[in-house]
Protein backbone atom coordinates (compact mmCIF):
# COMPACT_ATOMS: atom_id res chain seq x y z
CA UNK A 1 0.00 0.00 0.00
CA UNK A 2 1.40 3.48 -0.90
CA UNK A 3 1.19 5.88 2.11
CA UNK A 4 -0.24 8.91 1.30
CA UNK A 5 2.65 12.04 1.36
CA UNK A 6 1.13 14.85 4.22
CA UNK A 7 1.53 17.67 2.30
CA UNK A 8 -0.60 16.21 -0.88
CA UNK A 9 -3.52 14.95 1.59
CA UNK A 10 -3.35 18.19 3.73
CA UNK A 11 -4.11 19.77 0.04
CA UNK A 12 -7.00 17.21 -0.60
CA UNK A 13 -8.52 18.26 2.60
CA UNK A 14 -8.17 21.98 1.54
CA UNK A 15 -9.35 22.09 -1.85
CA UNK A 16 -12.36 19.83 -0.18
CA UNK A 17 -13.33 22.28 2.15
CA UNK A 18 -13.27 25.11 -0.45
CA UNK A 19 -15.48 23.63 -2.40
CA UNK A 20 -17.78 23.20 0.34
CA UNK A 21 -17.60 26.83 1.17
CA UNK A 22 -18.05 27.61 -2.53
CA UNK A 23 -20.93 25.35 -2.55
CA UNK A 24 -22.14 26.96 0.83
CA UNK A 25 -22.15 30.49 -0.50
CA UNK A 26 -23.26 30.25 -3.74
CA UNK A 27 -26.40 28.24 -2.73
CA UNK A 28 -27.44 29.02 0.55
CA UNK A 29 -26.34 32.67 0.73
CA UNK A 30 -25.61 34.30 -2.35
CA UNK A 31 -28.52 32.58 -4.55
CA UNK A 32 -32.48 34.34 -4.25
CA UNK A 33 -33.66 30.48 -4.47
CA UNK A 34 -32.24 28.98 -1.33
CA UNK A 35 -33.68 25.29 -1.31
CA UNK A 36 -35.44 23.84 1.74
CA UNK A 37 -32.75 21.49 2.23
CA UNK A 38 -29.26 21.42 3.09
CA UNK A 39 -26.90 19.46 1.99
CA UNK A 40 -24.61 18.48 5.37
CA UNK A 41 -21.54 17.92 3.71
CA UNK A 42 -21.03 21.32 4.17
CA UNK A 43 -21.16 20.76 7.59
CA UNK A 44 -18.82 17.99 7.95
CA UNK A 45 -16.29 19.24 5.01
CA UNK A 46 -15.84 22.62 5.68
CA UNK A 47 -17.64 23.96 9.35
CA UNK A 48 -16.13 21.23 11.22
CA UNK A 49 -14.85 21.51 13.89
CA UNK A 50 -16.50 25.20 14.35
CA UNK A 51 -19.82 24.26 14.00
CA UNK A 52 -20.48 21.06 15.66
CA UNK A 53 -24.78 21.40 16.97
CA UNK A 54 -26.03 20.01 13.88
CA UNK A 55 -24.19 16.72 14.91
CA UNK A 56 -26.57 16.57 18.16
CA UNK A 57 -29.71 15.52 16.27
CA UNK A 58 -28.43 12.52 14.87
CA UNK A 59 -26.88 11.52 18.26
CA UNK A 60 -30.30 12.25 19.96
CA UNK A 61 -32.49 10.41 17.75
CA UNK A 62 -29.84 7.34 18.02
CA UNK A 63 -29.77 6.82 21.63
CA UNK A 64 -33.92 6.23 21.01
CA UNK A 65 -33.36 3.51 18.12
CA UNK A 66 -32.64 -0.08 19.43
CA UNK A 67 -31.16 -3.14 17.01
CA UNK A 68 -33.50 -3.80 13.98
CA UNK A 69 -35.88 -1.00 14.76
CA UNK A 70 -38.25 0.75 12.33
CA UNK A 71 -37.63 4.04 11.65
CA UNK A 72 -39.23 7.11 9.30
CA UNK A 73 -37.17 10.02 9.04
CA UNK A 74 -39.95 12.69 8.48
CA UNK A 75 -38.58 15.68 6.01
CA UNK A 76 -35.43 14.09 5.79
CA UNK A 77 -33.94 16.67 3.28
CA UNK A 78 -30.49 15.15 1.99
CA UNK A 79 -30.73 12.28 3.90
CA UNK A 80 -27.53 12.43 5.76
CA UNK A 81 -28.60 11.32 9.28
CA UNK A 82 -30.55 8.04 7.93
CA UNK A 83 -27.61 6.85 6.27
CA UNK A 84 -24.86 7.99 8.94
CA UNK A 85 -27.02 7.68 12.04
CA UNK A 86 -29.70 5.89 11.31
CA UNK A 87 -28.86 2.72 9.09
CA UNK A 88 -26.64 0.93 11.12
CA UNK A 89 -28.75 0.08 13.65
CA UNK A 90 -32.34 -0.16 12.28
CA UNK A 91 -33.96 -2.64 10.15
CA UNK A 92 -35.49 -0.57 7.84
CA UNK A 93 -35.77 3.46 7.15
CA UNK A 94 -38.60 5.33 5.07
CA UNK A 95 -37.09 8.37 4.64
CA UNK A 96 -39.36 10.86 2.88
CA UNK A 97 -39.87 14.55 1.82
CA UNK A 98 -41.67 16.66 -0.30
CA UNK A 99 -38.98 18.02 -2.56
CA UNK A 100 -37.71 15.51 -5.63
CA UNK A 101 -34.06 17.66 -5.10
CA UNK A 102 -33.86 16.23 -1.85
CA UNK A 103 -34.81 12.91 -2.79
CA UNK A 104 -32.83 12.87 -6.11
CA UNK A 105 -29.70 14.07 -4.05
CA UNK A 106 -30.26 11.78 -1.14
CA UNK A 107 -30.63 8.94 -3.29
CA UNK A 108 -27.15 9.50 -5.06
CA UNK A 109 -25.46 10.50 -2.16
CA UNK A 110 -26.65 8.82 0.90
CA UNK A 111 -28.33 5.62 -0.61
CA UNK A 112 -28.34 2.76 1.83
CA UNK A 113 -29.87 -0.86 1.34
CA UNK A 114 -31.95 -0.59 4.59
CA UNK A 115 -33.09 3.20 3.49
CA UNK A 116 -36.24 3.70 1.18
CA UNK A 117 -35.90 7.52 0.17
CA UNK A 118 -39.48 8.64 -1.28
CA UNK A 119 -40.53 11.96 -2.56
CA UNK A 120 -43.75 12.15 -0.44
CA UNK A 121 -46.36 14.99 0.84
CA UNK A 122 -46.30 13.46 4.50
CA UNK A 123 -49.11 15.66 5.32
CA UNK A 124 -51.38 15.14 2.43
CA UNK A 125 -50.53 11.11 1.44
CA UNK A 126 -49.36 10.14 4.95
CA UNK A 127 -46.48 7.65 5.78
CA UNK A 128 -45.38 4.52 3.70
CA UNK A 129 -46.02 2.14 6.40
CA UNK A 130 -48.63 1.98 9.27
CA UNK A 131 -46.06 1.55 12.08
CA UNK A 132 -42.75 2.30 13.04
CA UNK A 133 -40.98 2.31 16.30
CA UNK A 134 -38.87 6.10 15.61
CA UNK A 135 -40.56 8.90 14.36
CA UNK A 136 -37.24 11.40 13.30
CA UNK A 137 -39.06 14.60 12.71
CA UNK A 138 -35.91 17.31 12.71
CA UNK A 139 -36.12 20.76 12.33
CA UNK A 140 -39.38 20.90 10.56
CA UNK A 141 -42.45 21.65 12.75
CA UNK A 142 -41.60 24.98 12.94
CA UNK A 143 -42.22 24.66 9.11
CA UNK A 144 -45.50 24.23 9.38
CA UNK A 145 -48.73 26.07 9.65
CA UNK A 146 -51.37 25.16 12.24
CA UNK A 147 -53.26 23.27 10.13
CA UNK A 148 -50.63 21.28 8.98
CA UNK A 149 -48.88 20.77 12.01
CA UNK A 150 -52.27 19.31 13.09
CA UNK A 151 -52.84 16.63 10.26
CA UNK A 152 -49.44 15.61 10.50
CA UNK A 153 -49.42 15.19 14.21
CA UNK A 154 -52.66 12.61 13.58
CA UNK A 155 -50.55 10.72 11.11
CA UNK A 156 -47.59 10.51 13.19
CA UNK A 157 -50.10 9.14 16.51
CA UNK A 158 -51.14 6.57 14.23
CA UNK A 159 -48.12 5.22 13.13
CA UNK A 160 -45.82 5.53 16.27
CA UNK A 161 -47.78 2.54 18.06
CA UNK A 162 -48.31 2.13 21.62
CA UNK A 163 -44.40 1.51 22.26
CA UNK A 164 -43.03 3.79 19.71
CA UNK A 165 -41.47 7.33 20.34
CA UNK A 166 -41.32 10.42 18.24
CA UNK A 167 -38.56 12.77 18.36
CA UNK A 168 -37.58 15.91 16.98
CA UNK A 169 -35.90 19.31 17.40
CA UNK A 170 -36.77 22.64 16.50
CA UNK A 171 -34.78 26.09 17.03
CA UNK A 172 -36.06 28.52 19.39
CA UNK A 173 -36.06 32.30 18.64
CA UNK A 174 -36.56 34.86 20.82
CA UNK A 175 -40.43 36.37 20.64
CA UNK A 176 -39.06 39.53 18.93
CA UNK A 177 -37.80 37.86 16.36
CA UNK A 178 -40.39 35.49 15.51
CA UNK A 179 -41.58 35.44 12.23
CA UNK A 180 -38.36 37.21 10.88
CA UNK A 181 -35.90 35.07 10.07
CA UNK A 182 -36.25 32.21 7.86
CA UNK A 183 -38.70 33.12 5.52
CA UNK A 184 -40.20 29.27 5.28
CA UNK A 185 -40.56 29.14 9.16
CA UNK A 186 -44.61 29.24 9.88
CA UNK A 187 -44.48 28.20 13.67
CA UNK A 188 -41.82 29.34 15.80
CA UNK A 189 -41.22 29.06 19.36
CA UNK A 190 -39.45 31.29 21.61
CA UNK A 191 -39.22 29.01 24.83
CA UNK A 192 -39.33 25.42 25.62
CA UNK A 193 -42.87 25.61 27.31
CA UNK A 194 -44.27 26.81 24.10
CA UNK A 195 -43.32 23.66 22.40
CA UNK A 196 -44.34 21.81 25.22
CA UNK A 197 -47.10 22.83 25.47
CA UNK A 198 -48.16 22.48 21.96
CA UNK A 199 -46.61 18.31 21.89
CA UNK A 200 -49.17 17.77 25.00
CA UNK A 201 -51.70 18.49 22.97
CA UNK A 202 -51.30 15.44 21.21
CA UNK A 203 -48.95 13.08 23.16
CA UNK A 204 -47.65 12.11 26.84
CA UNK A 205 -43.71 11.55 27.97
CA UNK A 206 -42.95 14.59 26.74
CA UNK A 207 -39.46 15.47 27.39
CA UNK A 208 -37.59 18.97 26.09
CA UNK A 209 -33.54 19.38 26.31
CA UNK A 210 -32.51 22.84 25.11
CA UNK A 211 -28.75 23.19 23.87
CA UNK A 212 -27.18 26.37 23.79
CA UNK A 213 -24.67 27.80 21.40
CA UNK A 214 -24.16 31.49 22.24
CA UNK A 215 -21.53 32.58 20.05
CA UNK A 216 -22.03 30.11 16.56
CA UNK A 217 -21.39 32.32 13.64
CA UNK A 218 -21.14 35.39 15.26
CA UNK A 219 -25.35 34.53 16.06
CA UNK A 220 -26.62 32.66 19.40
CA UNK A 221 -27.97 29.25 18.28
CA UNK A 222 -30.74 27.86 20.81
CA UNK A 223 -32.32 23.99 19.86
CA UNK A 224 -35.00 22.27 21.73
CA UNK A 225 -35.02 18.65 21.21
CA UNK A 226 -37.86 16.91 22.27
CA UNK A 227 -39.81 13.39 22.73
CA UNK A 228 -42.76 12.30 22.93
CA UNK A 229 -44.72 8.96 23.00
CA UNK A 230 -48.92 8.53 22.30
CA UNK A 231 -51.13 7.86 25.33
CA UNK A 232 -51.54 4.22 26.57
Amino acid sequence: MIAIPAWLADLGLRVNRRYYQQLLDSIYIKSTGVPSWFDHRIDLYYQWPHNLFWLERGFFARRHMFHDCRVLDLFCGDGFYSKHFYASIARSIDAVDKDPKAIAHASRIHADARITFSQRNAIAEGFPKGEYDVIAWFEAIEHLSETECTTLMGHIKSAVGATGILVGSTPLVGEEKKGKGNWEHQNEFSNPKELEGKLKKHFVDVCIEVTEYPELNSAPRSTAYFSARIPR
